[in-house]
């Protein structure tokens, strides 16, 4: 809050001349409820991203353990990069069993 009162004018200053700002939407203040320098819009969008994100999460984690996977492609992947030699003797494994 400290630096919004102290500076706040330059920096719309500095930024106006850079090219932001104006009167274009998505350059326009937000409303906000945290506080005045902080960059989420709204209580009511906050929430609905959270809500969002545990819906997403919990699909997610339904999919991994109806299909038994234990990893994710990344770190599938990951584990390859670490011992690539390891993974062609698996990859050779299973091609001859």
């Amino acid at each position: 809050m400290l630096f919004f009162k102290k500076y706040n004018k330059e920096v719309m200053e500095f930024l106006k001349e850079k090219g932001f700002g104006g009167k274009l939407f998505w350059n326009s203040p937000k409303p906000i409820y945290q506080g005045n320098d902080c960059d989420w819009p709204s209580e009511r969008e906050v929430f609905a991203r959270r809500v969002l994100k545990n819906y997403e999460h919990n699909k997610k984690e339904a999919a991994r353990s109806t299909t038994n996977i234990t990893q994710t492609p990344s770190e599938a992947f990951a584990e390859i990069m670490k011992n690539p030699q390891q993974a062609i003797q698996q990859l050779m494994q299973q091609n001859f069993n």
